[in-house]
């Protein structure tokens, strides 16, 4: 199974928080870090926001990696409307590149950025 995005801007470029895309091949699985999609009616209060959760092991969740300085990272930060980007969330097969972290960041470098 594969899980892929498209992903492309509606405001005119250089953009003041670009798309960085991380280079699935420089990330070990040991840096993954679960984080979980919580679907809830209320918002848990006290002790109950960091108690285990029945069945937390089978729910949507993503991975989140910290900085390492072998990650290669690539950033468009003047990406036009008629610009678009397809990469992976997620392969059920490891044995190619099987997932593409991504973040976006405030990148200051440019003069006259614009909102994203």
């Amino acid at each position: 199974m594969r899980v892929s995005s498209f992903w492309r801007t509606f405001s005119p470029g250089p953009q003041d928080w670009p798309l960085a895309l991380c280079d699935g091949r420089t990330v070990s699985d040991e840096e993954a870090t679960s984080n979980t999609l919580f679907v809830v009616d209320e918002l848990p209060t006290g002790e109950a926001l960091t108690v285990p959760v029945d069945g937390e092991d089978q729910m949507i969740a993503a991975s989140i990696f910290r900085h390492r300085d072998r990650h290669r990272w690539w950033y468009f930060s003047n990406m036009a409307a008629d610009d678009v980007l397809l990469f992976k969330f997620q392969d059920s097969d490891h044995d190619v590149t099987w997932r593409c972290p991504h973040t976006a960041f405030h990148d200051r470098s440019l003069p006259d950025t614009r909102i994203r």
